[in-house]
């Protein structure tokens, strides 16, 4: 009867041993989690350098961002950041997720108040936002500039918020594509001579006549297409013509913005205009009006921007 007895209360004491065990490893196991967390949100601590070569750190994992741009809407979404995302302009309609969200205003007059009241712990900017950016910095919110103004520039954008983000794998996935896109049109026009180019003016405005600069990114879109920029030799981004500047420079292709579905630079329209039914890409009927957005935002989509123009310059070849 003893020796039962004591076989029961080793069992007893035995079986105590064990769940101390367990809740001991339990223990070290939440701590070691915990430990992990915290060793990630240390790990993330990081300083970058946006478009306009400003440091900006970033303590944690940004989890509420605002955008306020449609192009840095754009990159978050194409990044698989759109749960991330907690405000937006009321330009952003691009994924059509992005209307979804908290509107902060307009692109150049973003609502600072609306802003603060989200919580963010990362924006994202432009360079038209200077007064924003040094609004947010003055109450410790980080800002990411970006400024691009060459395809190349986008990718770096692209790498740029995928870093600060913790979407480094997302980041250079969606370059790679772009990269295989950009170098299919590449490979398609570069055996064209340069005096075979079409000379190309791109209107940004009718009135006055505005076209595109060395130093924007649809010179280096027509550039890269295979055409030749007829504001190659301006001096500003952005420079205006008289109609008889554009009668001299006689551009062979016209390709006009798609305001949304606004645009009434229609063929039959530009030879309305005085004066312009002299003018090459007039008279054989070479003006095209392509989506604005493809072309001007500089976010993925802008090497389908240029694939659009590419295949109005040089149809045959695509």
């Amino acid at each position: 009867m003893n020796r039962n007895k004591n076989k029961i209360n080793s069992l007893l004491i035995l079986l105590c041993m064990l769940l101390v065990n367990v809740f001991l490893l339990s223990g070290c196991k939440t701590e070691t989690n915990e430990t992990e967390l915290n060793n990630n949100k240390t790990n993330f601590q990081l300083i970058i350098k946006d478009s306009l070569d400003r440091s900006v750190k970033i303590e944690k994992k940004p989890q509420r961002i605002i955008s306020l741009a449609p192009s840095a809407t754009e990159i978050l979404f194409a990044l698989g950041l759109g749960d991330k995302v907690f405000g937006v302009t009321k330009y952003c309609d691009y994924p059509p997720e992005a209307k979804t969200k908290e509107v902060i205003g307009g692109f150049s007059d973003p609502n600072m108040e609306k802003i603060l009241s989200l919580n963010p712990d990362l924006v994202l900017a432009t360079t038209m936002h200077e007064k924003a950016v040094k609004d947010l910095e003055s109450v410790d919110i980080p800002v990411i500039v970006l400024d691009a103004k060459t395809i190349e520039g986008v990718m770096e954008n692209i790498t740029l918020v995928g870093k600060a983000t913790g979407h480094e794998k997302e980041a250079n996935e969606v370059v790679a594509s772009m990269k295989e896109k950009v170098q299919k049109v590449v490979e398609k026009v570069k055996d064209i001579p340069e005096e075979d180019k079409p000379t190309v003016y791109y209107e940004v405005f009718s009135e006055p006549i505005m076209t595109a600069g060395p130093k924007t990114i649809i010179h280096d879109l027509i550039t890269q297409a295979g055409g030749i920029n007829i504001g190659a030799d301006a001096e500003t981004d952005y420079v205006e013509y008289s109609v008889e500047v554009l009668l001299r420079k006689n551009p062979e292709v016209m390709i006009a913005p798609d305001l949304h579905g606004s645009n009434t630079a229609t063929l039959e329209n530009v030879k309305k205009r005085p004066g312009w039914a002299d003018i090459s890409a007039v008279k054989n009927g070479k003006v095209y009006i392509l989506e604005d957005d493809l072309i001007t935002l500089p976010g993925p989509r802008i090497v389908e921007g240029l694939e659009a123009i590419a295949k109005v310059l040089h149809p045959e070849r695509f």
